[in-house]
């Protein structure tokens, strides 16, 4: 008797170039209606991966908000620190600082003009000379009125070419523009409205202004600046006395100076209408104190 592949018997009369049908196992059907089991996962005692990672994402600041954060603290640190020795101090100590102002007048006793003599001529040497005759004339005329020579300065001198406007394409040169611009000092105050006069009518094309100022200000300005001292010292006392502080020795002190009445007179026009009247007013010196003490 022959067996199959699957240990079956063979019948005799079934030929044998016949492969008999396949008889599956009995175990099979069993095997394949067996529900399959879903795989357990392990436990895990921790977070997961991805609840890791999210919890350390949130934890963590970026290396940029770190640092702004570190430097603005240690700023702060710094700035109540300097606060705090400001108010005592560089060094330290404790002090206070005042300020004091003083203006003391004088009668000026010098005047400064400035004038200007303009000449225009189609001839650059005879503009020149036209002007300097002018101011030779006007010179010679001023020592009436005792201004010398060494009294005069020139402040400015410029020769200028002249064009004519009118035409477009191409400059027509007309003639020349010759400028003197001198100062003079006057050390006779009664005089000054007839030096202006005298300007005016010996061919003075500008007249500026008029300054009064005194030889030696020296003496004024230590009267404003003994002044000035004296009211930062008052100050400083009493503040001190009001606040039950003791002055100590002064650590700093500093000066501003400056004449802040003595604003020159404008003269507009020359001569010819009588003389202008110019008062001289007063001179002033102007000190400013600044003082810092040690408080004990």
């Amino acid at each position: 008797m022959e067996f199959d592949e699957y240990l079956n018997p063979i019948p005799l009369n079934q030929p044998q170039n016949t492969p008999p049908a396949p008889t599956p196992p009995q175990n099979e059907e069993k095997f394949l209606t067996k529900p399959i089991e879903p795989m357990k996962q392990p436990e895990a005692s921790g977070p997961s991966v991805r609840e890791s990672v999210k919890v350390q994402n949130k934890s963590s600041l970026p290396m940029w908000l770190m640092f702004i954060i570190t430097i603005s603290s240690l700023a702060l640190l710094a700035f109540n620190q300097w606060q705090i020795d400001f108010s005592k101090g560089f060094d330290g100590t404790r002090s206070i600082t005042v300020v004091g102002e003083g203006i003391a007048y004088a009668v000026p006793d010098v005047a400064k003009i400035n004038f200007g003599v303009r000449t225009e001529n189609r001839s650059l040497a005879a503009s020149q000379k036209e002007n300097a005759d002018t101011i030779a004339d006007i010179k010679n005329e001023l020592t009436n009125l005792d201004i010398t020579a060494n009294d005069i300065q020139s402040i400015n001198y410029t020769v200028n070419p002249n064009y004519n406007p009118r035409y477009i394409t191409r400059s027509v040169l007309t003639g020349y523009t010759t400028y003197h611009f001198l100062q003079l000092t006057a050390n006779k105050l009664e005089l000054v409205d007839a030096i202006i006069q005298a300007l005016g009518d010996m061919g003075a094309t500008d007249i500026s202004q008029v300054t009064f100022t005194i030889n030696d200000p020296s003496d004024v300005k230590n009267e404003a600046r003994e002044k000035a001292l004296a009211e930062a010292q008052d100050i400083a006392e009493q503040l001190t006395g009001l606040s039950g502080a003791t002055l100590g020795e002064i650590l700093e002190i500093n000066e501003e100076v400056g004449t802040p009445n003595n604003n020159p007179f404008k003269v507009f026009g020359v001569g010819g209408a009588g003389e202008p009247n110019i008062d001289a007013g007063m001179f002033s010196a102007k000190s400013k104190i600044t003082i810092t003490y040690q408080l004990e």
